[in-house]
């Protein structure tokens, strides 16, 4: 990452913030449309199950991090 010269790194993180609620607006549509076959919306249902099982994991992730750093903190 240090080699990255003149790119923000909120730059970044909000590019893949916008992608990821891009995704999840498509998923959801084709969830709801009534004309989609069934497989095309449950295809959509789980990937947008994986989205958020991710997106957990990555979360429960940061909270380790964060115990982790206070623990060595206090040590």
């Amino acid at each position: 990452m240090s080699q990255i010269r003149g790119v923000s790194i909120t730059a970044i993180v909000n590019e893949i913030d916008e992608g990821v609620l891009d995704a999840v607006r498509v998923l959801k549509a084709a969830i709801k449309d009534e004309k989609a076959k069934v497989s095309e919306r449950t295809t959509a249902a789980n990937s947008l199950l994986k989205i958020k099982t991710q997106m957990l994991v990555s979360q429960g992730s940061k909270v380790i991090i964060g115990i982790d750093l206070k623990l060595s903190r206090i040590n």
